[in-house]
């Protein structure tokens, strides 16, 4: 442990090459470096005049020195010393020289000299008009500011060749007079970048990046320099420095947040942070920020965010390619209601021009308002006004985690702040009978314009949208799309259409993709029943009729189309989605749409029955509600004919729970909504798809009789199914259950008649329980069920009776108490096990034989109950059937290649064979890479094991070349894992200390420290203080600070073990005895 000099300390320094002196007086020790301590000094010249400076003491933690009396240092491998004594005065002339380049020589410290005394060197540096730091209170702005102008500095030396590698707080001091510029000191670790190999790396272990920590000279550079400066980031806004939670890639920091200067700030600035922090925090450097510039790239428009950071709506109109002609007096009349009512509804048929009408009244009267916010009306008033994609406000956007509710009432107030007279929301396709919380809109300070199919005469204002009145725009629509004049039979064609705009447009855009006169439309409408003989749309006052007409127009269009198979599936999976708008890619991909089908989803745009537009660079399709039912009756999109895009909607609803992005997952439920209340058909693949529909996603979203429906739907396929006796018992017990929360007594008791009617073998209950026991123990959060999962099958076991079934069954109560770690009577369990297995491995049957599932299964319980020898007897001839199968059948190497390998090791481990043990983890990895990639989170568990067990390989046979492999496949492993949130925070830490406990095996006692001071924080903020898993973590801390020397630390570690023992009441007298005798020794 190194000494610092006592404040008030008087000190006379030699300036090395001069007779110069200078008398000191130590005020405060303020930090420590790898090489130097650092003090607060106050220097007296020779007329007494009193100034402030930084002195940093040659004192390096790697070297014994001893601190002498009158405070001078002694070393006790003076070559040493003095080897390292040159490095540091290096540092000196380091420093002088970044000081001559034009961009640092304000933010790069004074160097008064090298000094002389108490047997070392002393650099002074003047920092009379600087701020340490830590000694600032800086606002949110304030602290990016000072992370700016460093990342600047950084940026500076790494353009000049050098990387600097020692960035920390107390190396930056900051001037009085503004944040905007900052001065670093300390440039001892500052190397060149081309003498990256052979140069002396040296570093403040707490705050460097793991690869200047490990010396691995091939990661490091730039990267190694932006992960200090996430440091300095994480550190100026939480006051700490990095742990190995932040270095983890999806690591969070919400908790903090709220006790930081990120209190109170908006969703944003702190999804902004979080961003920033992983990027340089990242463990994996090729994870983080590639340069400072990168990093003062993001940085920048934060900052410029602060002059104008409000809230506001913007105009963003869908306006596409349509063509819009007339309603000149509609469009009149229209702004006089909105002005005198602030509230209007545009009521008429599908297809009239009702959203076209009021997108252009809001072109015509641009000028009276600040911004139009075009919203379609989605299932509900509060998910319309959720979906950012649907009703965006410039900086205002849903944070990462943030609910529903929350977000709605965030946003809805924010709506309240800005909204004025001057703004104007157009809501389109409000087709619901269910007006509820409309109140939402209506109550904010601005006109709402909305479109609906449903009429609402009487109880809000509303405007009847018909026909165009003036049949001259019909023709110019007509002329638009056909470039044709108008003849005799164009008047036909628009007395049959009924004047409906969406049926002339369709018909318009068909004559001009196929080159048809006017006369060869007429005749085709003709021949499938369209006449003018029915009256016009506007004569027929009753709306349903209206809107029958509508549709019955729309259906002979469709039946004039001379449409392609491919035509036809392109239609269909438009019809599934329904008319949620969605980027042409993901349709393309979702609907596994072939090179034919592409380009009939090019010809069926320019015909008009689907509409592209295009919206910040992405192309957007999307199909119109009423050309959607149409289709969705012409066509009856089926689970046949529609597979391929019911298969991938069936993978896109199962993944949906991991979605990340709020506003792709509630545009993905629209759509798959849409699709499992309009798919028809009963093949497997729907059956599927309902109960992806009926657990992740409507569960997911608490939708539970919409669940009730779904699995009622799986169910109705299924008993047409053969051998779905088991999928038949799951959902029918998912029924059962749902319908009994809902109340639903007579549908809840139905499902539990149907499923005693069943008769479910032993052996199918058995395999159903079997997979829940698998959730149990990855879980380990509920032993009670655990226990009654296995107790269940241990029932069905012995009901079946087979020796097999029976020793796995028996197993379970070892893994269960493996998991949980509550006695379980194991020593009868495992006599039990062994009873069965050793039955099953003498009177196997033929088939059994040449089963290669059987042997797996019988190895692994054989490993379990440690009985290595007859596991490696069952793995080796799984590995013999193995290799007979890909004779026969060649295939790519697979997972069980790597199960098997890993599998194998572990039993050389526990039978000493630590060659063949080397041999078979190298070659399990070498299969991950391969299989996995190197990143993969498999590959990371497997570098952890093997690097476990290479410890075992240690105690047994100890050699410094073992612990370097151990080393080496620890920090593999950890860098790894921690790219990754599977593998759980106590197992982490539980490698972690592992790791600590292989660092002061190699002296690193240091990064021991650090290490092990992590681990243990996890541990006790998990268990608490004096739970019983707590003795193997003080006693690993004992071990640690024994082989460091350090008894003081040893002794309160080991005190601590006894201390748990005893709460738990666990004997305690022959810990204490070896202690005593530890203690002793040191």
């Amino acid at each position: 442990m190194r000494m610092p000099l006592p404040v008030g300390t008087h000190l006379t320094l030699s300036a090395i090459g001069t007779q110069h002196q200078i008398t000191v007086q130590i005020q405060e020790l303020i930090g420590t470096g790898a090489s130097c301590l650092v003090y607060t000094a106050v220097c007296r010249d020779g007329e007494q005049n009193e100034f402030y400076l930084r002195l940093k003491e040659f004192c390096p933690e790697n070297l014994h020195l001893i601190r002498q009396q009158d405070g001078s240092l002694l070393a006790a491998d003076e070559e040493a010393f003095q080897r390292q004594m040159q490095s540091f005065i290096w540092g000196y002339q380091k420093q002088m020289q970044f000081r001559q380049f034009p961009e640092s020589c304000n933010s790069i410290s004074n160097v008064q000299g090298v000094f002389a005394g108490n047997g070392t060197r002393y650099i002074a540096m003047n920092c009379q008009n600087s701020i340490p730091l830590e000694q600032q209170e800086l606002s949110l702005y304030d602290t990016f500011r000072v992370l700016r102008a460093v990342a600047q500095q950084l940026d500076n030396l790494h353009q000049h060749g050098y990387l600097y590698l020692d960035l920390k707080p107390a190396n930056v001091l900051l001037y009085p007079e503004t944040p905007e510029l900052v001065m670093l000191f300390d440039f001892d670790s500052a190397i060149e970048k081309s003498r990256l190999s052979d140069a002396v790396i040296s570093c403040t272990a707490k705050w460097a990046a793991s690869e200047v920590l490990q010396q691995n000279r091939r990661k490091i550079g730039v990267v190694s320099d932006v992960y200090t400066l996430g440091g300095l980031l994480l550190y100026l806004l939480f006051h700490r420095a990095p742990e190995v939670k932040d270095r983890r890639s999806r690591a969070v920091w919400d908790a903090e947040f709220p006790d930081s200067v990120l209190a109170g700030t908006s969703p944003e600035i702190r999804r902004m942070v979080t961003e920033l922090l992983r990027k340089t925090l990242a463990a994996n450097p090729e994870k983080r920020y590639a340069s400072c510039a990168e990093l003062l790239a993001q940085i920048e428009p934060f900052l410029d965010s602060f002059q104008q950071p409000k809230p506001y709506l913007q105009t963003k109109l869908p306006l596409g390619n349509n063509y819009f002609c007339g309603r000149d007096i509609e469009l009149q009349e229209i702004h006089t209601l909105l002005q005198q009512e602030k509230f209007l509804l545009l009521h008429g048929v599908g297809g009239i021009g009702k959203t076209e009408l009021a997108k252009h009244y809001a072109m015509t009267y641009a000028e009276e308002y600040d911004a139009v916010v075009f919203v379609r009306f989605l299932d509900s008033i509060e998910n319309t006004i959720l979906s950012d994609t649907n009703f965006p406000i410039v900086h205002c956007t849903r944070s990462d985690g943030e609910s529903d509710a929350a977000y709605l009432e965030r946003k809805l107030q924010v709506l309240r702040q800005i909204c004025t007279p001057r703004h104007l929301i157009l809501l389109d396709n409000f087709d619901t009978g269910d007006c509820e919380n409309l109140d939402f809109l209506t109550e904010l300070p601005c006109p709402i314009l909305v479109t609906s199919r449903v009429d609402y005469d009487g109880i809000f204002p509303q405007y009847e949208v018909d026909i165009l009145s003036d049949e001259s725009a019909l023709y110019q629509m007509m002329a638009y799309y056909t470039k044709r004049e108008p003849d005799l039979y164009t008047d036909a064609i628009l007395k049959a259409l009924n004047g409906h705009t969406m049926a002339v447009e369709l018909v318009a855009k068909q004559m001009a993709l196929h080159q048809l006169t006017s006369r060869e439309m007429y005749e085709k409408l003709c021949a499938e029943g369209i006449s003018g003989d029915d009256g016009k749309v506007r004569q027929l006052k009753d709306s349903t009729l209206r809107e029958k007409t509508a549709f019955h127009h729309m259906e002979i269009l469709f039946s004039v189309l001379d449409l392609s198979e491919s035509e036809k599936q392109v239609l269909r999976c438009a019809a599934l989605v329904g008319a949620t708008p969605m980027v042409r890619q993901y349709f393309e991909v979702i609907s596994d749409l072939n090179e034919a089908e592409i380009n009939s989803l090019d010809r069926l745009i320019q015909s008009g029955w689907i509409s592209e537009v295009y919206q910040d660079e992405m192309c957007i399709l999307s199909t119109h509600p009423l050309i959607v039912e149409v289709l969705c009756e012409k066509l009856r999109p089926n689970s046949r004919e529609c597979k391929r895009i019911l298969i991938m909607s069936g993978a896109v609803a199962s993944y949906i729970e991991e979605s990340e992005n709020a506003e792709q997952r509630f545009a993905s439920v629209q759509w798959l909504d849409h699709m499992a209340h309009h798919i028809q058909g009963d093949d497997p693949e729907l059956s599927y798809f309902f109960g992806t529909m009926c657990y992740p996603l409507y569960l997911g979203e608490d939708r539970y009789e919409d669940a009730l429906w779904a699995a009622q739907q799986e169910l109705r396929i299924l008993r047409l199914e053969e051998d779905s006796r088991q999928r038949q018992f799951n959902a029918l017990s998912f029924i059962r259950d749902i319908a009994a929360q809902l109340h639903d007594t007579e549908t809840s008791e139905k499902a539990a008649a149907e499923i005693a009617e069943l008769h479910l073998s032993a052996e199918e209950q058995l395999s159903d329980l079997s997979g829940i026991l698998l959730g149990y123990i990855t879980d380990r959060c509920d032993f009670e069920g655990t226990k009654s999962c296995v107790e269940q099958i241990l029932q069905l076991a012995e009901e079946i009776g087979e020796p097999m079934k029976l020793a796995s069954a028996y197993s379970n109560f070892i893994l269960l108490e493996n998991a949980y770690w509550i006695d379980c009577n194991s020593a009868f369990y495992l006599e039990k096990t062994l009873f069965y297995a050793d039955q099953c491995f003498a009177e196997q049957t033929a088939e059994q034989e040449q089963d290669i599932s059987f042997w797996s299964e019988l190895g692994d319980i054989y490993r379990d109950c440690e009985q290595f020898s007859r596991a490696m007897a069952c793995y080796q001839k799984e590995r013999e059937l193995f290799q007979v199968q890909m004779q026969e059948e060649p295939m790519e190497e697979s997972t069980k290649l790597v199960q098997f390998q890993t599998a194998v090791a572990v039993c050389n481990l526990k039978m000493k064979q630590f060659s063949e043990m080397e041999e078979n983890y190298e070659e399990a990895i070498a299969l991950a890479n391969q299989l996995y990639g190197e990143e993969h989170e498999e590959t990371g568990e497997i570098w952890a094991t093997y690097a476990c067990a290479l410890i075992d390989w240690y105690n047994a046979q100890p050699s410094r070349e073992l612990l370097k492999k151990c080393k080496a496949a620890m920090e593999q492993a950890l860098e790894t894992l921690l790219e990754h949130d599977v593998y759980g925070e106590v197992r982490i830490a539980n490698l972690m200390m592992r790791y600590s406990s292989v660092l002061s095996e190699l002296g690193e006692f240091q990064n021991c420290d650090i290490v092990a001071a992590e681990a243990l924080e996890c541990f006790q903020k998990n268990f608490g203080e004096l739970h019983e898993q707590m003795e193997w973590v003080y006693l690993m801390m004992a071990d640690n600070y024994r082989k460091a020397g350090d008894k003081e630390n040893a002794k309160r570690y080991y005190d601590l073990a006894i201390r748990v023992l005893r709460e738990n009441d666990y004997e305690t007298d022959e810990l204490e005895e070896r202690v005593e005798e530890i203690l002793q020794g040191m």
